[in-house]
């Protein structure tokens, strides 16, 4: 910061020194308002907080989320295909999942087309006289 004292020359990115932020002294006391959470934020809040249910005659506090999947995975296994439709899109959706599942279906088509290499070239070295 320039001196009273010094030619200082008031202009574009030079604001004249009286009205200059003085050291330590914020421009913003108040600091930034806290916004209003989105959607998403609520939603997300709302299902990590815990509710009792009843499981296997026991008593349990789990997360809404939790709840909620164990609901939809006893529907599954009941034979609901709406549900087995959401929770197949679910773990598509998923990144992790669906990358899990992809290799593992990857490393199932490789293992059938290693088995069908190794039996022709068994069939192939039967046949060949050394």
């Amino acid at each position: 910061m320039a001196n009273k004292d010094d030619d200082y020359e008031v202009g574009y990115s030079k604001p004249p020194i009286d009205t200059q932020f003085k050291p330590g002294v914020s421009g913003n006391p108040a600091g930034r308002p806290k916004g209003r959470p989105n959607m998403a934020t609520v939603l997300r809040q709302e299902l990590e907080r815990k509710v009792t249910i009843n499981e296997n005659g026991k008593q349990k506090k789990v997360t809404l989320m939790e709840a909620g999947c164990k609901q939809l995975a006893h529907k599954v296994a009941k034979g609901d295909l709406k549900a087995m439709q959401l929770v197949l899109e679910i773990v598509v959706d998923s990144e992790d999942d669906a990358s899990v599942i992809h290799d593992a279906l990857n490393q199932a088509e490789d293992s059938v087309i290693l088995e069908k290499l190794k039996a022709r070239f068994i069939k192939h070295v039967d046949h060949e006289d050394f």
